[in-house]
């Protein structure tokens, strides 16, 4: 597969209200990681789309699009949200398989390590 039929070359800006969430995904995010998500986007800008299929079924990237409903996030671009679209070929099971995949990709924050950055960042560059 080259670079021009990756799902990334096809990268869209779509209105999250055309999106729906799955109704299988297994993965939750406490209300504090929605709130650095949403943090992260403020200070950083969109840096990854939400996958989905053509139906607007979201594979990955629920939690972007559940936080790009708040109004901080909503006004940053009129409520489009970036959306990578996976091919049509991709089945219903290849497309949970897809989602298990985004979410295990992305490992866990191991305590100690995450306290490590965390003082660094507070003691080396003022964070609060």
């Amino acid at each position: 597969m080259g670079i021009d039929k990756q799902p990334i070359s096809g990268m869209q800006w779509v209105h999250r209200d055309t999106l729906k969430a799955n109704d299988y995904n297994p993965n939750r995010v406490a209300p504090v990681e929605l709130e650095l998500l949403k943090t992260s986007i403020l200070l950083s800008g969109w840096t990854q789309p939400i996958v989905a299929r053509t139906s607007g079924e979201i594979v990955d990237g629920f939690h972007r699009w559940t936080v790009a409903g708040t109004e901080e996030i909503f006004s940053l671009t009129d409520g489009f949200v970036p959306v990578v679209f996976l091919s049509e070929e991709v089945d219903e099971a290849e497309q949970m398989a897809a989602t298990i995949v985004h979410n295990r990709a992305r490992g866990n924050h191991m305590i100690l390590s995450m306290t490590s950055i965390v003082r660094k960042m507070r003691d080396d560059h003022g964070y609060s």
